[in-house]
Formats: structure tokens, sequence, C-alpha cells
């Protein structure tokens, strides 16, 4: 069998769709610079497609894909007058790293704590609160906030000027009705929200990196600023293609009906072995009891050239993640091969223990 590399959300796009790279090769002649009829494309495809609005060309920002996007907008509201950000568990290692890198003290809450969690924190310490980092849906478990939550949440976070980091680049391509953010701050004077969205995903681009960045003015000009500066504009050329593959939504309906198939076989696999799962059918995580149980599954699945990750990456101890990346049929045979490994991983423990 070959090397079946699940360990990372890495879609891969289809070859009819890479033509339309060489047609614009003739961008690379000139530095990168706003296409603003482009731009001006993108928005009108979000607002109609995705029902994002309202937003215009001025408060939109191309980036290089959700990684610099998080990284640039995290710096350009970096106060260094406060002490932490909140990051929410599980996360991708950027949140936390992004906070070791600017000298932040982290507080972790898992997602499904939140509120309980901020109660417990003081005034003092709400308000020396920088940022929070949200993915919405949750890359792992497909968790949502609902509109009753976030409009519940924005309250807190403009009460003491907490800024948010929206990270949904997982809202096109799971099936779970995830809630327009921009349409919930119509209604409050909430102007310190961050959104971003990836092409690269939903599209099944990975390498091409590009996404959108949704925020106030304001944050925008210091933005455009702080990207002039490190020369992290889109290139032309990618903004050509961001358009096209905005508009294209063949591949986001596929990825939708791929991933509601799986989440679907994934839940029907885990209760015929008896397996705790969460999934969203883009990701699945298994719980593996402890830590020496997850390492001899990554070690006895490496060994099936299945390469899947360790949940502590993410901050989730005892548990898998599985990307669900491959086509539906190697999909289904690899988490057979999954559940069964961990299935008599889990009982060798619980009968050593018992």
């Amino acid at each position: 069998m070959q090397k079946l590399d699940l360990s990372i959300g890495e879609t891969k796009l289809n070859n009819k769709y890479l033509q339309f790279i060489n047609r614009y090769i003739n961008y690379f002649s000139s530095y990168p610079h706003e296409i603003k009829k482009t731009k001006v494309n993108i928005v009108q495809t979000l607002k109609k497609k995705l029902l994002i609005s309202p937003i215009k060309p001025h408060n939109v920002c191309l980036t290089l894909g959700n990684r610099e996007g998080l990284f640039s907008s995290f710096i350009s509201i970096n106060d260094t007058q406060k002490k932490y950000v909140i990051v929410l568990i599980p996360y991708y290692q950027i949140y936390k790293k992004l906070a070791i890198l600017t000298g932040k003290k982290i507080i972790f809450i898992k997602q499904t704590h939140i509120f309980k969690n901020l109660k417990q924190l003081n005034k003092k310490t709400l308000k020396q609160i920088n940022c929070i980092f949200i993915c919405n849906p949750n890359n792992f478990n497909g968790n949502t906030f609902n509109t009753q939550q976030l409009t519940q949440l924005i309250a807190v976070l403009k009460k003491y000027n907490i800024y948010t980091i929206y990270d949904n680049c997982y809202s096109e391509i799971t099936n779970t009705n995830t809630v327009n953010i921009c349409t919930i701050l119509k209604h409050t004077k909430y102007n310190r929200l961050i959104h971003l969205l990836s092409i690269s995903k939903r599209s099944c681009a990975p390498g091409l990196r590009a996404g959108v960045l949704i925020a106030k003015t304001n944050i925008i000009k210091r933005l455009n600023l702080y990207k002039l500066i490190t020369g992290t504009h889109l290139s032309c050329r990618n903004q050509i293609l961001s358009a096209i593959l905005w508009r294209n939504t063949r591949i986001r309906n596929y990825l939708i009906t791929k991933t509601t198939l799986l989440a679907s076989y994934c839940k029907r696999i885990a209760y015929k072995y008896k397996l705790p799962i969460s999934s969203n059918g883009f990701y699945l995580t298994i719980n593996t009891l402890t830590t020496h149980t997850t390492l001899s599954i990554v070690n006895k699945l490496n060994k099936k050239n299945i390469k899947v990750c360790s949940g502590e990456l993410f901050g989730i101890k005892n548990h898998i993640r599985i990307a669900l990346i491959a086509k539906i049929a190697t999909c289904k045979t690899a988490i057979k091969t999954i559940f069964k490994i961990i299935k008599n991983e889990r009982y060798k423990h619980l009968k050593n223990h018992n």
C-alpha cells in the first residue's frame, strides 16, 4: 500500500483547474498590486454565494492564505500593554506560537466551556486580554457556535475591548450550517472582529496560498501598511485565480457531499467498534485512552503506511486526529484499519489495568 498521509488537511486540486495557472503566467513580470476589478468581483461573490454582508471592498484584504492572514492580523492589532490572549481548545499551533512570539500569556479554554470559564476570570484579567482566537466550525469535531452563543460572546468581548480573530476556513466544506458572524455584527457596535476565509481549503488548492480577511476600515489600513512593509500582498496572478475559484461551487459542493457521507460513515463504524469519536467529515478524532496507547497506535498505523496526527499537537491529549482528504473509498478502507488497531490497543490497555 502506498503511504497514505492523513495527518494534514491538504485537499487536492483536480488537474482540470490547474490549467488556469498557465493562462496568467505573464503577471509574474510585475510586483503584486491590487487589481480593483478582481477584488470587487471577489466581494460580490462573497456577498452573493456566502451571504456575507454588509461588506465593501475597503473592508476586505486579500491574504496569502489563513496562516499569513492570522499572522498579519495579530501583529497589526497587538497591544503591548495587554498581557493575555485566549486560545480555544482544540487549537492550531499558529495561535499558540503567535502568542509566544509576542510574549503573551495564553489562557487556554475548551471551546465547549467558554462561557463558564470567562465568568471565572476577574475584571482585571479580562481588561488585559488582547484577543481571542476562534476557529468556527471547530476543525476537530465540528462544534459550532450558534447565533445565540456568538451574540453572547461578542457582548463580553465588546465590553472589555477584546479583539476576535475568527478563523472560518472550514465553513464552506463541512455541512455544519455555520453562522454568519458578519450578519450578527450588524446588530452590534463591535468593531474589533477580523474574519478570515480560505480559498485554499474550499477549492482543494492549498498551494495557492490565498484567502480573504474582512474587518473594519481602520484595521484594514493597519494591515495594508504591515503587508506593504513585509511584502506579503497576494500576487496579481493569484488574485485572478482566486476570483475564478471563489465563483466555482462544484469543488465546494463535492467536498460538502464527501464530508457529509464520511461523517455518517465514521459514526456507523464507531458504533460497531464502540469507540468514542468526534467528526465533521473532514477531520476525525478518536479517543485513545492514554499517551502510551496513542504512541503505540501511531506507530502501528505507520507500519500500515497510514500517517495520522497525535491530538496533543492541538491541545487534546489521548486522541489522534485523522484528515479525511483521500478519495471516499480510500478513506473508508483507512478508517476500518484505524478503528481495528485503536480498538485492539484500547482493549490491551484496559485488560492490563483491570
